[in-house]
């Protein structure tokens, strides 16, 4: 039965704010990022800044709370469960790598 991992996705749905840390690597040493985790897909939320000119964003929540995303040449991965959510990034063409975290809003 999947109602577990579909009552999951359920849960985590709705708008997400993530702090991102880089750890190694010149990239900037904090930013923050929105996005929205609807039908375990996870997009660019608008902010008032955006304009329209969001960043393509490709990632995926599955029931089981796995975290997977790629902005560009940045991956990233990790779980969020519930209301929070945590994680690794790694951006292979400016050698930076780091942890991001997240929380629902």
């Amino acid at each position: 039965m999947r109602v577990i991992p579909l009552l999951a996705l359920a849960i985590v749905a709705g708008p997400w704010a993530i702090e991102i840390t880089t750890s190694r690597g010149s990239c900037d040493p904090k930013a923050m990022a929105y996005v929205v985790i609807e039908n375990g897909r996870v997009t660019m939320a608008p902010t008032p800044f955006s304009q329209g000119g969001q960043m393509p964003l490709a990632g995926v929540v599955r029931g089981d709370g796995l975290f997977r995303a790629r902005v560009g040449a940045v991956s990233a991965t990790g779980r969020v469960q519930g209301t929070s959510g945590a994680g690794t990034w790694i951006a292979t063409e400016q050698a930076c790598s780091g942890t991001w975290r997240a929380w629902k809003r």
